[in-house]
């Protein structure tokens, strides 16, 4: 479980990073606005496993 939220807040970096070099603002917002939604997940995720222990 741990591993699947840290891989999703690399998704997250990854989708900013590459949101940083889009030509047009649609392109942006929804390369955004999946990084936001792998970002808000993986610290849900991080905040229940670090609740279980």
């Amino acid at each position: 479980m741990k591993t699947e939220a840290a891989t999703r807040l690399s998704i997250a970096i990854i989708m900013f990073v590459l949101a940083s070099f889009m030509p047009n603002w649609w392109s942006i917002s929804i390369v955004s606005f999946v990084g936001l939604y792998s970002l808000i997940t993986g610290f849900i995720k991080l905040r229940k496993v670090d609740e279980d222990n």
